[in-house]
């Protein structure tokens, strides 16, 4: 058990695992303090989803930090090669080769000698209709790919994607001017995704901590952000876990998180699906705990007594984070000559060491917080 209201939570977040799919990017905006159980609630649906049956899904997860889309397309190559989106390129305009002749007759001379430029073209003509609104970058990449079915085009396209710089002489073999930046970036990651998607596949996206977006929630990355939102790509569904003050921040930017206020992205996560979750009362903690030691050590199952004073004591040192009860679970189960017994006695001969560890966890914490 880690959330609050166990029932409620699962229920929320397998109904939005099975619902279906859209024509718009689907997002759920998962929200809670520190230790609330936003990143198990990520986990619980990446292990769900993939118990999905005939459907054809790809989970990408951003564990922490997102940063950029510079850092997403980059993470997006290696869990989605451009070897499997090349192959539905190809696949796609095999289906077009007549459309490819024809542009490839119109008005040239056959004997033309440079053929792979003008191969090029028709390739980027076909592209072009299979894929309207795709980056003129991206576009002309796999276009020179397909013509020229070159290893060294394709090894240099793959570094151009995970944003390695790349020197003048190569960004000219590959047909482009510049490198993916800030600006770019969602509009290339998108139409990479779109390729995917047009070939029958579906996308779960999980970011986790969206408060640590780019530079502590500068502009540039939140800009970026909802103009992905606003690409409306069909078979896609994100879910993102942020705290209260990020949300909050988004609108006000008077918040420790996120201080640059975005209203345009905070009414678009606003519009969304949003499931909050907070800390355990005394009894859902002393019932926690139970079941995470005697799930640790059976030989415990039925032995587990935890007194009220115990429990209001650890209830002090946690404010029932689930976080922090885990914490504490996992030292008992640490200790060799732990009987499952919880009174004031136990806690006290520990104390010490409870405080320091909850210490040890809230600094860590603490660490990501920006200093205003």
């Amino acid at each position: 058990m880690i959330w609050a209201d166990m029932e409620k939570v699962k229920a929320e977040l397998e109904r939005f695992v099975k619902a279906k799919f859209t024509d718009n990017i689907s997002v759920l905006v998962i929200l809670g303090d520190y230790g609330t159980g936003k990143t198990h609630s990520l986990n619980y649906i990446r292990r769900i989803s993939r118990n999905l049956k005939n459907i054809k899904l790809k989970i990408i997860l951003f564990e922490h930090p997102f940063e950029n889309f510079i850092v997403f397309i980059d993470k997006i190559e290696t869990l989605l090669p451009l070897e499997e989106i090349f192959t539905i390129v190809k696949r796609s305009i095999a289906k077009r080769k007549s459309q490819i002749t024809k542009s490839l007759k119109k008005g040239y001379d056959e004997n033309i000698l440079d053929s792979v430029m003008v191969f090029e073209k028709a390739h980027i003509l076909v592209l072009k209709t299979m894929y309207p609104r795709m980056h003129s970058d991206l576009r002309t990449i796999l276009a020179r790919i397909l013509a020229t079915e070159s290893k060294e085009i394709f090894d240099l396209a793959k570094k151009w994607l995970r944003g390695v710089p790349l020197t003048p002489t190569q960004l000219r073999d590959l047909g482009v001017t510049g490198k993916i930046s800030i600006s770019n970036a969602p509009d290339i990651s998108a139409d990479y995704l779109r390729i995917f998607l047009s070939d029958g596949g579906y996308l779960l996206l999980l970011i986790d901590e969206f408060e640590d977006l780019g530079t502590i929630g500068d502009k540039r990355s939140l800009v970026s952000f909802r103009h992905f939102l606003d690409k409306n790509l069909p078979g896609l569904k994100m879910v993102v876990t942020m705290t209260d003050d990020a949300f909050e921040g988004l609108r006000t930017g008077k918040k420790v998180f996120i201080r640059k206020s975005y209203v345009p992205l905070w009414s678009r996560l606003d519009a969304s699906k949003k499931l909050r979750l907070s800390n355990l009362n005394q009894e859902k903690s002393r019932l926690f705990l139970i079941d995470y030691l005697t799930s640790r050590d059976r030989s415990l199952k039925n032995k587990v007594k935890i007194d009220s004073n115990a429990l209001q004591r650890i209830y002090k040192y946690t404010n029932g984070s689930p976080r922090l009860l885990t914490v504490i679970a996992q030292y008992f189960c640490s200790m060799s000559d732990f009987d499952g017994r919880l009174d004031n006695k136990t806690i006290s001969a520990v104390e010490d060491d409870l405080e320091l560890r909850m210490k040890n966890e809230i600094r860590l914490e603490a660490k990501r917080t920006p200093k205003i």
